[in-house]
C-alpha cells in the first residue's frame, strides 16, 4: 500500500501538573465507594461511608494522609467515624454538595461549601473545621452560615491575584444568570459578593436544567460553563459552552464568547495542561440517544461558535455516561449515571496521535457503587512546576538509538509511533522500522508526581512497504496492492510481477509479499489474503417471535453476532435471536476464519403492535364520544361492530374492542364506556382539618363533573390572598408555615362541561 509520511519539524514541550499534590489522592464518593491515586495505579479503597448521589468533597494532609470528608450533609474524620458536630449540614445528595477550602494564613481550619438543589431553594451556606480540635480528629467549630439563596448548584474556588486569599464563585439563578464571588481570607468569608448578570436569559420553565458545571482554567484566569440559555427573553433556547474572563484581583467576571451545541453538554473537564477540554454530550436524534465522552483542543472551542465545526475525538460510547473528573494521577475517571459498581478511567489523555488507553470496567468499587457524582478539586493553590524534556539521537531506520529525557525519574511509560513500553531510568533504546516523522511520547513518574513530555524527531533511510494488515475478503472482491515508487531501483512480487501496484482476487489467495531495494538496502513486506462466502440471510418476525440469522459460508471458525438492540453473542454461522422492542435493526456478523475478520451488516424491521392500545378507566360524560386510541400511527382497525376507520363514535355505555394489525401483525384490546347525566353539582366542604393524619387534610372542591381550570383562591380575615392555584388544593399553609385556626374565606372560578365560566365564593373553617 501506499504510505505517507508527515516529516515535522523537532518540537520540544513539556506539560504541567495540574495538581500533583497529595492533598486530592483519596477520593470517597458515591455509596460507600472510595479509590486511593498515590500509587502507579489506582486503588480500591472500601472503608468510606459516604451516601451521595452526586458530588463529595475530601481533603489529606501535604503527604497524602486523610484529614476528613463529607457528602454535604455529615462529616467523617479520618477514622471513617462521624465528626464532632459534623452531622446536620445543609448539603443535598443532588447537586455540586460540598467544597473543602483550607483558610488562608491558617493550617487548622477548613472551610466546608454547601450547596443545596435548585429546586428547592438552592442555599449556599459554609461550615468551618477545626481540625486539630477532638484530639486530631478535628470538629465542626460553625456550621451552615447563610451565604446565598437560589444557587445554581455550581460552587468552586481559584487563587486571589495575591496568590493568598481564595475567590469562593457560585451561580445563583433568576431571570438572568449570575455569578457571585465570595472572597476569603485569614480573616473569614465576606459575605458581600460581587456580583455578574450575565447576557443569558433563561425562561422560566429552564429553572431545572440552568444548573451546569463551572471550571477555571489553570491559571484561574478563564471560566468555563455548560448550560441550556437564550440570548433575548423570546428567543430560541440553545445548549453550549460559556467562556468567561475572570479578574484574581477584584472577582469580576466579563462574558467572553460561547460555543453552542446540538448535543446537550453534561459535563466538562480540563486536562492537566490545558490544552484539551472534555465533554460528557448526550445525543438525541430523534430516535435513539447515547452520550460520548469526547476531546477538544481548548482553543479551538474559544475561538468557534459552534462545537459541531470542530474536529474531536471520541474518547467513550456509553448511554449512561455522566461524569468525568481529572486525578492527580493525571488519569481521567468517568462514571454512569446510574448505580455501578465500576470506574472508568483513561491514560494519556495529553497525547495528540496516539493510541488513548480506555478501561472500561478495569476498577471494581469491591462492593462500593459510583452514582453520578466524584469529588469537587479541594486545593486551589498550584504546585511548582518541574519542566522535562525529550533529548534524542538521530533515528535510522534498522540502527538502535538512544533516547533520553533531561532530568531524573522513578520511571517512565514510553509511547513511541504506537508502541508501548516501560523503563526505570530516564533513557530507553529504540530501533526504528520506518522511515517518517517518529512521534515520542513519555509519561513520567517522579516520586507521587507524573508529567508528560512528547517530540517528533524524522526517521532517516528508506521506509520498509507496508502492504497493511491480513485481510479476509468476500468472493467477489479483491484488494490493490502497492509499494512507493521513490527511490526504489526493484521490486519483487511474490506472485511473479514487478510493478508497483497489483491487484489480488481469490486466485491468489494465500501469503503475498514484496520485496523492495534502493542503493542502500533491501525490505520486505507480507500479508495473508483469505476470501469467504459473504452472504448473510435473515427473516423478519413480529415481536415476540424469534428473528433467525444465517451466513453462506460453510467454513469458519466462529461468528460473533451483534443483533442491534445491545445484545451480542459468540456463537456460530447460524443463530436465532428474539427482540425485545420494534424497529429497525441493524445486525452486524463478524466472521472469523484463520485469525481474519470480516464484518457483514443487515438491516431487519421487528414489527411492534402495542398492546393496552385503549384506555383502562371508564369514560364519563353524557354526550357521545370518539374512541381515537392513535392519531397518525398507519394501522389497519377493525372494531367489534366490524367497522374499519380509526376512530369510533360511542353513545351509550357498554363494552367496546378493537383489534389493530401491522405487517401481518396484530393485537387487541378493549374499554368500557359509562355515559352520565349532566347534572353537575360541585360541593366546596366548609371545614378541613390538615393535622397530617391522612383524613380531611386538605381544602378542595368535590364533584363527579367534568370542570377544567379551576383556580382556587383563598383570603384571610384581613382580606390578604394567602393561596392562589389552579387544579390544586389548599393544605393549610402560607409561606411555609402552618395557618392559624380559623374562617377563611374562599373563592373558586372553573369552566363546566360545557366550557361555561362558573364563579362560586364562600368559607371554610380551619380546624387542627
Amino acid at each position: 500500500m501506499r504510505k505517507k509520511y508527515y516529516i515535522s519539524l523537532i518540537l520540544i514541550f513539556s506539560v504541567l501538573p495540574l495538581a500533583a499534590q497529595l492533598e486530592n489522592s483519596i477520593w470517597y464518593f458515591g455509596k460507600g465507594a472510595g479509590i486511593s491515586l498515590q500509587g502507579d495505579v489506582p486503588k480500591v479503597l472500601t472503608d468510606g461511608q459516604t451516601d451521595a448521589e452526586e458530588e463529595t468533597a475530601i481533603v489529606c494532609d501535604s503527604l497524602g494522609n486523610l484529614l476528613f470528608y463529607t457528602d454535604g450533609r455529615s462529616v467523617w474524620d479520618r477514622n471513617h467515624t462521624v465528626m464532632a458536630n459534623g452531622t446536620g449540614l445543609k448539603g443535598h445528595t443532588s447537586g455540586t454538595s460540598s467544597l473543602i477550602v483550607q483558610k488562608p494564613g491558617c493550617d487548622s481550619m477548613y472551610y466546608i461549601f454547601t450547596t443545596g438543589i435548585l429546586v428547592l431553594g438552592g442555599e449556599l451556606n459554609y461550615s468551618m473545621v477545626n481540625i486539630r480540635a477532638n484530639g486530631g480528629l478535628g470538629e465542626i467549630i460553625l456550621k451552615n452560615v447563610f451565604l446565598s439563596e437560589n444557587g445554581n448548584e455550581s460552587v468552586t474556588a481559584t487563587k486571589h491575584e495575591n496568590g493568598t486569599d481564595v475567590w469562593i464563585v457560585a451561580g445563583k439563578h433568576n431571570v438572568h444568570s449570575r455569578w457571585q464571588s465570595f472572597l476569603l481570607t485569614e480573616d473569614g468569608v465576606v459575605h458581600t459578593p460581587i456580583v455578574y448578570k450575565t447576557p443569558v436569559i433563561y425562561k422560566p420553565e429552564m429553572v431545572a436544567v440552568s444548573a451546569g458545571h463551572l471550571v477555571f482554567s489553570l491559571g484561574g484566569e478563564s471560566v468555563f460553563f455548560t448550560g441550556y440559555y437564550q440570548s433575548t427573553p423570546d428567543g430560541e433556547s440553545k445548549r453550549g459552552v460559556f467562556v468567561f474572563d475572570f479578574d484574581k484581583q477584584t472577582g469580576q467576571f466579563t462574558y467572553k464568547t460561547t460555543c453552542t451545541s446540538d448535543n446537550t453538554l453534561l459535563d466538562l473537564e480540563l486536562s492537566p495542561s490545558g490544552k484539551f477540554i472534555f465533554f460528557i454530550e448526550y445525543v438525541n436524534n430523534g430516535l435513539s440517544s447515547t452520550r460520548l465522552l469526547t476531546r477538544y483542543v481548548l482553543d479551538d472551542v474559544i475561538s468557534n461558535n459552534q462545537l459541531k465545526d470542530i474536529n474531536a475525538d471520541t474518547l467513550m460510547v456509553n448511554r449512561a455516561l455522566i461524569r468525568a473528573k481529572m486525578g492527580v494521577d493525571h488519569r481521567l475517571y468517568v462514571i454512569s449515571g446510574i448505580e455501578r459498581d465500576f470506574v472508568s478511567y483513561l491514560d494519556f489523555v495529553e497525547f495528540e496521535k496516539s493510541k488513548i488507553v480506555c478501561h472500561h470496567q478495569g476498577l471494581s468499587l469491591l462492593g462500593g457503587k459510583a452514582v453520578r457524582g466524584l469529588p469537587t478539586t479541594s486545593i486551589v493553590n498550584r504546585p511548582s512546576s518541574y519542566k522535562f524534556s525529550i533529548v534524542v539521537d538521530t533515528l535510522c531506520v534498522g540502527n538502535q538509538s538512544v533516547i533520553n529525557v533531561n532530568s531524573s525519574c522513578d520511571s517512565i511509560h514510553w509511547h513511541i509511533n504506537g508502541e508501548e513500553f516501560t523503563s526505570f531510568d530516564s533513557s530507553t533504546q529504540y530501533t526504528p522500522s520506518t522511515s517518517g516523522s517518529v512521534v515520542i511520547e513519555a509519561q513520567i513518574f517522579r516520586g507521587n508526581k507524573v508529567f508528560y513530555a512528547t517530540d517528533s524527531v524524522a526517521s532517516l533511510r528508506m521506509d520498509k512497504p507496508n502492504l497493511g494488515r491480513d485481510t479476509l475478503l468476500c468472493n467477489n472482491e479483491s484488494i490493490t496492492l502497492e509499494v512507493d515508487q521513490m527511490n526504489l531501483q526493484r521490486v519483487i512480487w511474490s506472485i511473479g510481477s514487478n510493478l508497483y501496484e497489483i491487484d489480488v482476487d481469490i486466485a491468489d489467495r494465500g501469503d503475498i509479499w514484496v520485496q523492495v531495494s534502493d542503493i542502500h538496502c533491501t525490505m520486505s513486506d507480507t500479508l495473508k489474503v483469505e476470501f469467504i462466502d459473504c452472504g448473510l440471510l435473515a427473516d423478519s418476525f413480529c415481536l415476540g417471535n424469534g428473528s433467525l440469522f444465517e451466513l453462506a459460508e460453510q467454513q469458519l471458525d466462529s461468528v460473533h453476532w451483534q443483533f442491534g438492540d445491545g445484545v451480542s453473542v459468540s456463537g456460530h454461522r447460524l443463530e436465532e435471536h428474539l427482540y425485545t422492542t420494534g424497529g429497525i435493526f441493524e445486525v452486524e456478523a463478524t466472521a472469523y476464519k484463520l485469525g481474519l475478520t470480516k464484518v457483514l451488516k443487515s438491516e431487519i424491521y421487528i414489527t411492534e403492535v402495542p398492546k393496552d392500545f385503549l384506555p383502562d378507566s371508564t369514560y364519563i360524560g353524557c354526550e357521545a364520544t370518539l374512541i381515537t386510541p392513535f392519531e397518525t400511527e398507519p394501522y389497519d382497525y377493525l372494531w367489534q361492530n366490524g367497522g374499519t376507520s380509526q376512530s369510533l363514535l360511542v353513545s351509550y355505555s357498554g363494552e367496546y374492542s378493537l383489534v389493530i394489525s401491522e405487517n401481518g401483525c396484530s393485537a387487541s384490546d378493549r374499554t368500557y364506556v359509562d355515559m352520565k347525566e349532566c347534572n353537575c353539582v360541585v360541593f366546596v366542604p366548609t371545614a378541613f382539618s390538615p393535622n397530617a393524619d391522612g383524613l380531611n387534610d386538605v381544602f378542595y372542591p368535590i364533584t363527579d363533573c367534568e370542570i377544567k381550570n379551576a383556580r382556587l383562591s383563598i383570603y384571610n380575615m384581613w382580606g390578604e390572598k394567602i393561596f392562589d392555584r389552579i387544579d390544586s388544593g389548599w393544605d393549610g399553609m402560607y409561606e411555609g408555615n402552618l395557618s392559624q385556626n380559623g374562617t377563611y374565606l374562599w373563592m373558586l372560578n372553573y369552566l363546566d362541561h360545557n366550557g361555561s365560566p362558573i364563579y362560586q365564593s364562600g368559607s371554610v373553617n380551619l380546624i387542627r
